[in-house]
């Protein structure tokens, strides 16, 4: 929703922000290369690590990132934010593009996860209708 609505004010913190979905240049590129230059600030392992978490196949960094479905967009998209430490992941409509169980897979990583985040989701598996702070 960045740049979509009109605001006024101003927010004034310490934080450092990072974005669902991440800005996607050259996608015909192997996804890990992709999301290396999307601003990742971190190791590979560490995006392995969440993707793990979510079981999803690390096989993916391997692939062409236009090549993967929209779910498993998603899944490496998410896995991104989550890897760097000292960002608080802002995430419009991270289930966007998943089905049922996908949404579900998600919903629990998010809910597992440790650190903060900010979702605005539209379906019933989060139950939500507005922002929810996680």
């Amino acid at each position: 929703m960045q740049k979509q609505l009109s605001f006024q004010g101003s927010i004034q913190t310490n934080l450092k922000f990072n974005y669902y979905p991440l800005v996607i240049r050259e996608p015909n590129d192997y996804t890990l290369n992709v999301l290396m230059r999307s601003g990742y600030q971190g190791e590979q392992w560490q995006i392995e690590r969440e993707l793990n978490l979510m079981a999803t196949p690390t096989e993916l960094l391997w692939q062409p990132f236009s090549s993967l479905s929209g779910g498993e967009q998603t899944h490496v998209m998410l896995a991104t934010l989550f890897a760097q430490d000292g960002y608080f992941p802002l995430l419009d409509e991270p289930t966007n593009h998943l089905d049922q169980d996908g949404r579900k897979q998600i919903a629990q990583y998010l809910k597992a996860k440790k650190t903060a985040s900010l979702s605005l989701a539209m379906t019933e598996i989060f139950s939500i209708k507005s922002l929810t702070i996680h």
